[in-house]
């Protein structure tokens, strides 16, 4: 609970947006007791993954003003400079409130806050003060639990304080007016599948497959063409919980883990259109992430979900990444390298490598990357195992500086090449790496055979 409110409150690296207007019939207003003069009052909040500026103005004697947004129906932050941030629900309603600015502490400046106007955020607000209570004298009992034997009488007592504790929430939650307070009772829902999803894949908790199966017909209840939904704040959280969720139940089933994991990347496309404005922003979230997690057969199902990029409202930049990655994918023609330098004083281009082996292992590293520290000795436990097998090996660098690249490669007896210029190598370009280590294997035809995280990947693969 805390974490969420937290997660309301603390928006720093925001943009500006004009995109949803200003509505000058009904305002969002409030005084700060103890102000300083000129200090910045800014008013956030979420348009899809983003989070944005909806309008931002000066304290002026204490107060200050921000007109509707008309279209934003959701969460909202209003953030007071150096002082604290108080969240609010906008619904089109006036809202009103006001707060000792003279309490700079964030949590005291909170406690200050009383709203005056705003029946939503005053009742959301309430709500969760009263949720928080509830569930801290349930963990207090559960934490009390563990210290009697199940047989002992005060066992069952705190087993029964328990059980009464968490009807009173039950029993709060359905005195909750859908019809008077209709976006907190979607926020408070929406909210619920989250943490019921975090409940279940959290540590220490094993996921049973009834468990996955809950959060799967669960998540397909969200309704993606309600507008709100991308006004929350949460959608991030939201699709990293579903899409991590069946980690936690193939934990040690690395197939069944793939496989599902494909299937809910092709679920939530079914529910949001790619090439929509919100399809887009989710699709980029997930290839940044799958990248930074050298998750490469996630990105070829994400890549999937596109036929044509060009109709897409993507970035001229992710254009050219999505490009890059079907340049290169299971299949297609590798693309040639050329080397400023030989290598060996024998090789000028990488199809003059490739030629001499049955398979190529291309090897995307750097010396300052920490994985590659860990991973690139123990590929090079196999080499032996690769040569004998007519497979080869050569090693792209994106190192900076030559004596750093140089004592690192002493002992790898592949082929070895770097152009130090880092993430412009042409090479790293070409092949679409964005994160190392990076492992291609190709044949002698220069056809790409697959692409790899990781060591393991590779030796499984090419059955080493």
């Amino acid at each position: 609970m805390r974490n969420f409110l937290l997660h309301l409150t603390l928006l720093m690296a925001l943009s500006h947006t004009p995109a949803f207007g200003l509505e000058s019939k009904a305002s969002i207003s409030g005084t700060v007791k103890g102000f300083e003069e000129n200090v910045w009052v800014r008013l956030s909040g979420f348009d899809g993954i983003k989070p944005v500026i909806l309008d931002s103005v000066r304290l002026s004697e204490g107060s200050f003003r921000f007109a509707m947004p008309k279209k934003y129906r959701g969460l909202a932050t209003i953030i007071v400079e150096n002082m604290g941030s108080v969240f609010c629900v906008i619904d089109g309603k006036p809202i009103a409130f006001e707060a000792d600015g003279t309490r700079k502490d964030p949590e005291k400046f909170a406690e200050s806050i009383s709203i005056l106007k705003g029946g939503e955020t005053k009742f959301l607000r309430s709500y969760y003060i009263k949720k928080q209570y509830l569930e801290e004298k349930i963990n207090a009992l559960s934490f009390q639990k563990e210290t009697y034997e199940k047989e002992d009488k005060f066992y069952k007592t705190i087993l029964q304080g328990e059980a009464r504790l968490e009807k009173d929430l039950r029993d709060f939650y359905k005195t909750v007016d859908p019809k008077k307070y209709p976006m907190s009772v979607y926020l408070i829902g929406l909210n619920d599948i989250i943490m019921n999803i975090e409940m279940k894949i959290s540590k220490g908790v094993k996921m049973t497959k009834a468990d996955e199966k809950e959060v799967t017909l669960t998540f397909k209840k969200i309704d993606f063409s309600d507008t709100r939904l991308y006004h929350t704040g949460i959608l991030d959280r939201l699709l990293y919980r579903y899409i991590t969720s069946a980690q936690a139940l193939y934990a040690k089933d690395k197939a069944s883990f793939q496989r599902e994991t494909k299937y809910k990347i092709r679920d939530i496309f079914k529910s949001v259109d790619v090439k929509s404005k919100f399809g887009k922003q989710i699709f980029e979230f997930f290839l940044s992430g799958f990248e930074a997690m050298g998750y490469n057969i996630f990105i070829d199902a994400l890549l999937t979900q596109i036929d044509r990029v060009e109709e897409c409202d993507l970035s001229a930049a992710m254009i050219d990444r999505v490009k890059s990655y079907k340049r290169v994918a299971k299949g297609a023609k590798a693309p040639e390298i050329v080397f400023e330098e030989k290598i060996k004083g024998r090789y000028s281009e990488l199809s003059q490598i490739v030629k001499n082996h049955k398979f190529t292992v291309l090897v995307f590293w750097a010396s300052w990357c920490s994985h590659c520290k860990k991973e690139i000795p123990e590929f090079h436990k196999m080499y032996s195992d690769m040569t004998s097998k007519d497979i080869g090996v050569l090693a792209i660098s994106a190192d900076t500086d030559p004596e750093e690249y140089q004592s690192m490669i002493e002992g790898f007896d592949w082929l070895n090449y770097c152009d130090f210029k880092k993430w412009n190598s042409k090479p790293f370009k070409d092949y679409a790496v964005y994160a190392t280590p990076t492992f291609y294997v190709i044949d002698r035809n220069m056809k790409i055979y697959g692409k790899y995280a990781n060591s393991f990947e590779v030796k499984t693969a090419l059955s080493l």
